[in-house]
Parts: structure tokens; C-alpha cells; sequence
């Protein structure tokens, strides 16, 4: 009998974790002037401020956005 294989979903971070990493990071590099998360009960937002406009993303949006200007 085969042994069934586990992921360990600790070590696995969200779409939105690693959003908000990119982010700082986007931050560090001077790409952005600011970013804010908005926490609700089930969802993150995230309000990127670039130059004179503001923007509110969903989680997978900010990934998008962040991955593409620190890339």
C-alpha cells in the first residue's frame, strides 16, 4: 500500500503574503511612493499609490503589479 503525500500548507505562503512582500520591496526600490492593505474578514485589499493616483487591487492584482515592476 502506497503512502499518501502531504503538502505542508504552513510553509506555503498566500498570493496575497507574497503581495505584500513585493510590495515593501517595490517600496525599498524607490518604484512606488506608498502602499497600504486594507485587512477584511475574509479579503485583503491593497491601495498603491504611484505618483499622483491611487489604485485599490485585489490581492492577485497587486502580485500582478508588483511582480511586474520589481521584475
Amino acid at each position: 500500500m502506497s503512502k499518501a503525500k502531504f503538502k505542508n500548507l504552513k510553509s506555503q505562503t498566500s498570493i496575497a503574503e507574497t503581495a505584500e512582500k513585493l510590495g515593501k520591496k517595490a517600496l525599498q526600490m524607490g518604484l512606488i511612493s506608498d502602499f497600504a492593505i486594507q485587512f477584511n474578514s475574509d479579503t485583503w485589499q491593497f491601495q498603491v499609490m504611484d505618483q499622483n493616483q491611487s489604485k485599490l487591487l485585489t490581492p492577485e492584482e497587486a502580485y500582478l503589479h508588483f511582480k511586474n515592476i520589481v521584475a
